[in-house]
């Protein structure tokens, strides 16, 4: 009897499996969101100003990546003075991990700041007119976080921001030698551009491109991208001068392509901000309606191809500044941030 109940119980089994049903876990617990979430190579993460507890998944899992460091943490961020991440820094380094940090020079004033001074964290500021307006993170060899957000309260109560986590030891290779370049050899405002095939990371299936500014000059790739998109660009710009970027959303949409972008208002009357140029133009782009920044800087195309992290879409970003963005190819992260930009789309005005 025994013996056809385990045949039974194996046939049944094997069906499940086959019909690619998930089994129980022999304890009876089922994996959490958050566990499901930690087991993602690339994981999303918006900031929802206005929400009670909105950010609260982003701050969890950036904290708990830099509690579980293992030996290294380098830090490349425009702005920093949120507390609870400096005293983990300063945690990670009592254990023994070597911790980085690369700031903007305006920012070595912040609390936040002076407390990793105080604590003994190697620190550079890039001491010149430029902005070194990088927002990245390199957890060991594994772990690369990147996007619009800064470490500050008010980029993640108050703004809309991005942030990605991505667990891929060759982006972390390309980042960490940007890093060197402004932390070991003090050159900031450009390098050797990477090659063409250096900057393509396969990560689980998607296709991932790296670029920085201005060693890169991305600017360009950016209006190629969109002068080749078919269907539709949904784009979220903090501010917006590059007119070649501009010409190339006019003549998307004179061509048949649905274009949609929402800037932030108080960046929208600024000089050389292209916002009254593309309504001039018929295009449909509206002012977001968050009392806080819309600092994203995204274009989404196609519902196949993302653009994010902290190049904002202006000269100063390709020419000057210390910038990074990364071009991601996939269906299943495009839908994410179409979602975030419908959002922010419906709150515009």
């Amino acid at each position: 009897m025994n013996s056809w109940l385990s045949r039974i119980t194996a046939l049944v089994i094997l069906l499940l499996f086959q019909a690619g049903c998930e089994l129980p876990r022999l304890d009876g617990v089922q994996p959490t969101l958050q566990e499901s979430a930690e087991a993602e190579s690339i994981s999303v993460f918006f900031t929802s100003p206005g929400k009670p507890d909105g950010s609260r998944a982003l701050r969890e899992a950036l904290l708990d990546s830099i509690a579980h460091a293992g030996y290294s943490i380098d830090v490349a961020m425009y702005n920093f003075s949120w507390l609870e991440a400096a005293d983990a820094l300063l945690a990670a380094a009592r254990r023994g991990v070597a911790v980085r940090v690369v700031i903007d020079s305006d920012a070595l004033d912040n609390r936040a700041v002076q407390r990793l001074q105080q604590g003994k964290i190697p620190l550079v500021g890039d001491h010149r007119e430029g902005l070194m307006h990088n927002k990245f993170i390199l957890i060991d060899d594994q772990t690369l976080w990147s996007g619009s957000l800064n470490l500050t309260p008010a980029s993640l109560d108050q703004d809309h921001n991005v942030f990605l986590r991505i667990r891929s030891s060759e982006l972390v290779a390309l980042y960490r030698e940007e890093f060197e370049e402004m932390f070991s050899a003090r050159q900031f405002g450009g390098g050797e551009a990477l090659p063409l095939r250096d900057r393509q990371v396969n990560v689980e299936g998607v296709e991932v491109e790296v670029w920085f500014a201005p060693d890169d000059r991305p600017g360009r790739i950016l209006a190629e991208r969109v002068a080749g998109a078919r269907e539709r660009v949904d784009f979220l710009a903090y501010t917006f001068t590059r007119d070649d970027l501009r010409d190339a959303l006019i003549e998307a949409a004179q061509r048949g392509v649905q274009v949609r972008g929402v800037f932030d208002a108080d960046q929208s009357d600024a000089a050389g901000n292209d916002y009254a140029a593309l309504r001039r133009a018929g295009l449909d782009v509206r002012l977001d309606g968050n009392p806080g920044l819309m600092h994203e800087k995204v274009l989404v195309m196609d519902g196949q191809t993302v653009v994010a992290g902290s190049y904002n879409f202006t000269r100063s970003a390709d020419e000057t500044n210390d910038e990074n963005l990364l071009i991601l190819h996939s269906s299943k992260l495009a839908k994410q941030f179409e979602e975030e930009f419908q959002r922010i789309y419906e709150a515009a005005r």
